[in-house]
């Protein structure tokens, strides 16, 4: 669910000049007038609210900035909670695989802590007495080579419930797949901000949805190759199409084995090339 965060301490940092903060008002919003952008250079701005994530967004230019604010009204930042307040209700089961030495991952459409599981057992938490779907799929264990991926055996399943108010056990079968959604990607670093985090990242794109607080993963990459031009990343993936999901998101998540860098992005992953604008760092 979306709502305005009201209350949140918002911290700019123009391209010169010193960090200016402000409190964001019951729509959640705040303003930074006479800002000067003639020294160059990029701005960053970040939020934090009590309970929730603390998020930001950086590489912001004058022209980014004016253009937000001619179609959305405002730059944008959205925080997630990291605690759900809601109150939950365990499910637990077991998944009937294609194949038996598959991975398996499940997730609900409501807020909850993530998933576990363990062969083919699975156990969630999604929210009491709420409509909700179980996200179920499989592959055959892969894993990276260098900036290269490929996940292979792809089988999604879609469980539906109208809400549980006990404990309950839910079977899933995916030896009966429902139909996924392909869909292929590519993007690139900056060419001046191209550096040893850039160049050595690994590529990872993810669906989901806000409702959940990025809990369901209802989408995923399959295959990912970042070998062949140093700071670009080709994609291709699969995802299911929800009818409970009103706000899907796909997150985009390049990273290391020390530092990572997100873009999460309202709405379906996009076909062909997507600008996303990844925190810049120089080696």
């Amino acid at each position: 669910m979306r709502a305005p965060a009201a209350g949140a301490t918002l911290a700019f940092d123009p391209p010169a000049g010193e960090r200016v903060e402000q409190v964001t008002d019951a729509e959640g919003r705040a303003s930074f007038d006479g800002v000067d952008w003639s020294a160059g250079g990029p701005a960053a701005l970040t939020a934090h609210v009590e309970g929730w994530t603390m998020g930001s967004r950086s590489a912001l230019t004058e022209e980014i900035v004016g253009a937000e604010i001619d179609a959305e009204g405002a730059v944008v930042l959205t925080l997630y909670m990291f605690n759900s307040p809601l109150e939950l209700v365990e499910v637990s089961g077991r998944a009937t695989l294609v194949r038996s030495t598959d991975v398996l991952h499940v997730s609900p459409t409501t807020p909850g802590p993530l998933t576990t599981h363990s062969g083919a057992s699975t156990r969630s938490r999604p929210a009491i007495d709420t409509p909700f779907s179980l996200v179920a799929f499989e592959w055959i264990g892969t894993n990276w080579v260098g900036r290269r991926l490929d996940m292979e055996g792809m089988t999604w399943s879609v469980f539906e419930s109208a809400g549980l108010t006990e404990p309950t056990e839910i079977d899933i079968d995916l030896t009966v797949p429902v139909e996924a959604t392909t869909f292929a990607g590519s993007t690139s670093a900056p060419v001046d901000t191209i550096g040893t985090f850039f160049e050595d990242a690994q590529l990872y794109v993810n669906v989901s949805s806000f409702e959940s607080e990025l809990n369901l993963m209802s989408g995923v990459h399959t295959h990912v190759d970042g070998e062949t031009v140093p700071g670009e990343w080709s994609w291709e993936g699969e995802y299911v199409a929800l009818d409970d999901v009103a706000s899907p998101a796909t997150s985009y998540n390049i990273g290391t084995r020390s530092q990572s860098s997100w873009v999460i992005v309202p709405g379906l992953p996009e076909e062909g090339e997507v600008d996303l604008a990844f925190a810049s760092r120089r080696s």
